[in-house]
């Protein structure tokens, strides 16, 4: 991670939706809702992680709920938060028609 870098990098999710291993320093990959201890590893020296073990130990690598982070997630995320986002504004508008026929109901009555 470049220096004084926080967050995802573009390598977190390479390496999630490829299943690579990751070795990092990136200390922030252990918040992140897909750090998996097996196939991840964050270091602040280098010579002290057995790389050679960690790759041995995993030769098959398997992320779960990768397709999270595929583009095409991202895409429903958005069509679903516009759908919503309709019926929010149609319901506004019916509250808005609800209020104003309230009103006109009111106004009437006083002349009666």
């Amino acid at each position: 991670m470049q220096k004084g870098g926080t967050g995802n990098t573009i390598r977190v999710s390479e390496s999630i939706a490829m299943d690579k291993l990751l070795i990092s320093n990136n200390k922030m990959l252990l918040q992140n809702s897909f750090y998996d201890s097996k196939y991840m590893r964050v270091y602040e020296d280098l010579d002290k992680i057995d790389i050679k073990s960690f790759i041995e130990s995993n030769k098959e690598v398997h992320y779960e709920n990768k397709e999270k982070i595929y583009p095409s997630a991202f895409f429903k995320q958005i069509e679903k938060d516009l759908e919503e986002l309709e019926e929010f504004e149609e319901l506004e508008k019916q509250n808005e028609n609800n209020i104003v026929s309230q009103k006109d109901f009111s106004n009437s009555n006083k002349f009666a």
